[in-house]
């Protein structure tokens, strides 16, 4: 009775012990991490990076990764998409979307 998240292996060894391993993916969901934020602190956090790195059309994006990520490492990847020049806004939602990953244990794809 295998789920697609556990394999066992049994294998026989000379002796005529089984020896039984078992391989769990290590894709199981994490805990999440819950941020728990009042609207008008998100707003502040997204008026945040709103000033840090433009793009009004971004506001919802902003909010989100508000709810998902701690300020103090949004500020960091906020200047560190700064640095980075041509496209801050580009390089600020791959930096947040890696970052999530790392939260969350898995990419948004994988979870579908």
């Amino acid at each position: 009775m295998n789920s697609d998240n556990e394999r066992i292996n049994n294998n026989s060894n000379d002796n005529g012990t089984n020896n039984i391993s078992f391989n769990v993916n290590e894709r199981f969901k994490r805990e999440t991490p819950q941020i728990k934020l009042t609207e008008s602190e998100v707003e502040g956090i997204a008026h945040m990076l709103l000033d840090r790195l433009g793009y009004e059309t971004s506001w919802k994006y902003y909010c989100k990764v508000a709810r998902l990520i701690p300020v103090n490492t949004l500020e960091r990847l906020a200047i560190k998409a700064n640095e980075k020049g041509d496209h801050p806004g580009r390089y600020f939602t791959f930096l947040t979307q890696r970052e999530i990953e790392r939260i969350f244990g898995q990419s948004k794809d994988e979870e579908e």
